[in-house]
């Protein structure tokens, strides 16, 4: 039946087909319809996750420290920098910073006072990074494509970095994540405690800019191993 649905290809049915999706493959330039269930519901996107075709196509990237006693730096007292996402000037990508997770391993040893662990943004123009270690990876250093194709991000995951300058809280502390108290020890009774945020689109590199994970105070003896997860997309 004629549609004038202009989205519409020529030939296919504007209402959605009854597919199994575990066998179906469409080509890439191929006019499509609507896909459903046997009821009738339409298939979205969230068939794989909100992420899904991206990591498919080799657009998501992740990466984790290998250190198992990584020090989280202070910010406003240090230039050195122990885990660091840079997106550098003329990639032609934003950078969305999808997952954050941070593990604590079994210290029993609390922040001594309270403490916000997040991330400073460097803004690379004006506060240059220099002296750097990617953070070793499987597959590319740096940081690797989730589905294991071997493609290298354009943006990188640093385990060294060292900016110009010092940073600053009213600079460059842009993103709190997590916040703890004096008395707090990380494996109470041998539990494990692991750390997420996601981040659902709230932060963008564009090129040209960093982030640095940091805490408000000093941490004697955290023992942490941070890991990131992020997708790229052309401007």
């Amino acid at each position: 039946m004629p549609t004038n649905n202009p989205y519409s290809y020529p030939g296919t049915n504007p209402d959605a087909v009854v597919i199994n999706p575990a066998n179906t493959q469409v080509t890439d330039g191929s006019p499509v319809v609507l896909g459903s269930g046997h009821q009738g519901e339409q298939l979205v996107a969230d068939l794989h996750g909100r992420y899904g075709t991206m990591a498919a196509r080799g657009g998501v990237f992740m990466g984790a420290s290998t250190s198992a006693a990584i020090a989280i730096p202070v910010v406003t007292t240090t230039n050195a920098h122990t885990f660091m996402l840079a997106n550098p000037a003329g990639t032609n990508k934003n950078v969305e910073v999808i997952r954050f997770a941070l593990n604590f391993l079994d210290t029993n040893a609390g922040p001594g006072s309270a403490t916000v662990i997040g991330f400073s943004f460097v803004p690379l123009a004006s506060n240059a990074i220099s002296a750097l270690t990617k953070i070793p990876d499987p597959v590319s250093a740096g940081g690797h494509a989730v589905n294991m194709s071997g493609l290298v991000p354009q943006a990188t995951l640093y385990s060294a970095a060292t900016t110009a300058s010092a940073l600053t809280v009213a600079a460059n502390w842009g993103f709190p994540m997590f916040s703890f108290p004096a008395s707090w020890v990380p494996t109470v009774g041998g539990s494990p405690v692991p750390y997420f945020y996601d981040f659902a689109g709230t932060l963008i590199l564009p090129p040209g800019w960093a982030i640095t994970l940091v805490s408000s105070t000093a941490w004697a003896a955290n023992t942490v191993i941070p890991s990131l997860t992020w997708a790229e997309y052309f401007q």
